[in-house]
């Protein structure tokens, strides 16, 4: 247990500057920020080491994300195109900058997010 406390001390506070970029929204990245912990402590022996434990908290929240848009009912297929600048070996807060621009570029996908 204290070794994930430890993960959550370290990570804890660029996991939610990057969900925070993700969701444009405070309420919405801390309710994430708890979603993914809860999810990286109920499977952390799913990881595998191919990444950094960072990189794996941000693919946990970005999913947990990509859930509650689905929910919500408000995901539009045009949001699909945020995906496609997600690059595996680029740095989570890179991608999430990239997104950010192509979100105030673009109309349809403001109505979204």
């Amino acid at each position: 247990m204290a070794a994930f406390q430890d993960i959550y001390r370290e990570y804890g506070k660029p996991l939610y500057r990057f969900l925070l970029k993700l969701t444009g929204s405070r309420d919405q990245a801390e309710e994430l920020l708890q979603e993914t912990f809860y999810q990286a402590f109920l499977h952390i022996e799913r990881f595998e080491g191919r990444c950094s434990v960072y990189t794996w908290l941000c693919q946990i929240g970005k999913n947990a994300w990509l859930k509650e848009c689905k929910r919500r009912k408000r995901f539009d297929e045009r949001a699909w195109e945020v995906l496609e600048f997600a690059d595996e070996n680029a740095p989570p807060e890179e991608t999430a900058i990239r997104q950010e621009e192509h979100l105030a570029g673009c109309e349809r996908c403001r109505r979204y997010f």
